[in-house]
C-alpha cells in the first residue's frame, strides 16, 4: 500500500509520542502515523537508506488498520535515529538543554 492508496485515514495515536528536532525548527511532537507521514514527506532531511521508506509504509499500514501502530512508531524512530533528529524523551523541554 502506498501513501496515496489510503482510503479512510484513521486517527491512530501512539502510546508515547516521538519528539523530533529538524534543522533550526522547534521540537515537534509526533503523536501517531498520520503526523509521522506529514513529517517524513514535508520536513525530513535528505537521507540514504531504507528507513524513511519503511517508516512511510508502516505508517500507512497502521492507519489502514493492517499493522499495530506501535510497529509504525518503531519504524519512525529508527528513521529518526538514522537521520539524527530524535530524542527519547517525554517532554519537548529536553531540547532546550542540548
Amino acid at each position: 500500500m502506498e501513501f496515496g492508496e489510503l482510503d479512510k485515514p484513521t486517527d491512530v495515536e501512539w502510546l508515547n509520542p516521538v519528539y523530533v528536532k529538524i534543522a533550526d525548527r522547534p521540537p515537534e511532537r509526533i503523536s501517531g502515523p498520520a503526523q509521522a507521514l506529514v513529517c517524513l514527506a514535508q520536513q525530513w532531511p535528505a537521507q540514504l537508506g531504507k528507513e524513511p521508506g519503511q517508516a512511510r509504509a508502516e505508517c500507512v499500514s497502521a492507519m489502514a488498520g493492517k499493522l499495530d501502530a506501535e510497529y509504525a512508531r518503531k519504524a519512525f524512530v529508527n528513521a529518526a535515529l538514522k537521520a539524527n533528529v530524535v530524542g527519547f524523551v517525554t517532554s519537548a523541554a529536553y531540547f532546550q538543554r542540548i
